[in-house]
């Protein structure tokens, strides 16, 4: 008995110590952001006229965002000659405001449809805050090599979760907090490229470079504060992250 004891603690030491391919990361860095083609449509909340007001905002606007990140994965080079990993992550990115100009306008109303272009330097209406969670499933290639500079490319898929405030842009009106939030979820997929550098046999330092794509993005508030009509806003949401990490292996 003392001896299959003996044995189970030995191999329950020798598993915690083990270089079994699991690992965790933590990640924090900047997202150089871009909101584009984005739409704000205005119709009536509760009437039979058919009016819909479509406001263009095709330029787009840049803002960076600070984020981090957290991620468990695999490394499968410890178990095999695949030098590759996988993981799951998780990234918060904080508040970010937009607000593009004004292109055109286009007035549909009982069928009929026209767009005027809008006088240059317009501002939206509306100011777009937003703030973003992502959850992602990343694989990544490692370019194993002698040095203790690991190259790597990475792609990932995932979804989005981007919660939007909308305000009234001060340049229109004092009242500028109408009230208006509203989340979307979109498919979200990247690619990149980054170097580890080997501190210990447990830990490295990462580097890392990512072009995200999270879609279009899609916010509805009805007849809050807008003198009873609907608001509908849709984006195209694209980023530059560049990240700094540090990655242990269990």
């Amino acid at each position: 008995m003392k001896q299959l004891l003996l044995v189970t603690a030995i191999s329950f030491s020798s598993l915690a110590y083990a270089d079994n391919g699991f690992y965790t990361s933590l990640k924090a860095g900047i997202s150089d952001t871009k909101f584009d083609n984005s739409k704000d449509q205005l119709s009536p909340s509760e009437s039979d006229f058919d009016f819909k007001q479509t406001l263009h905002n095709d330029d787009a606007d840049k803002s960076i965002y600070p984020s981090i990140s957290a991620a468990i994965g695999f490394d499968f080079s410890k178990i095999s000659n695949v030098n590759a990993r996988a993981e799951l992550e998780y990234t918060y990115k904080d508040k970010a405001k937009f607000s593009p100009s004004i292109n055109k306008a286009t007035i549909e109303s009982e069928g009929n449809s026209e767009t005027i272009d809008a006088p240059e330097g317009i501002s939206s209406f509306f100011i777009n805050e937003l703030r973003t969670q992502s959850l992602m499933f990343n694989a990544y290639y490692d370019f194993k090599n002698a040095s203790k500079f690991t190259p790597y490319v990475s792609a990932g898929a995932g979804v989005t979760r981007v919660k939007n405030t909308q305000t009234l842009n001060p340049q229109f009106s004092e009242e500028a907090n109408l009230g208006l939030s509203d989340t979307s979820n979109s498919f979200t997929w990247s690619a990149g490229a980054g170097v580890a550098y080997k501190v210990t046999e447990n830990v490295a330092l990462d580097l890392a470079y990512r072009y995200v794509d999270a879609g279009e993005i899609e916010f509805k508030n009805k007849n809050v504060q807008l003198g009873g009509f609907d608001l509908k806003s849709t984006a195209d949401l694209t980023s530059h992250d560049y990240s700094l990490g540090i990655r242990y292996n269990f």
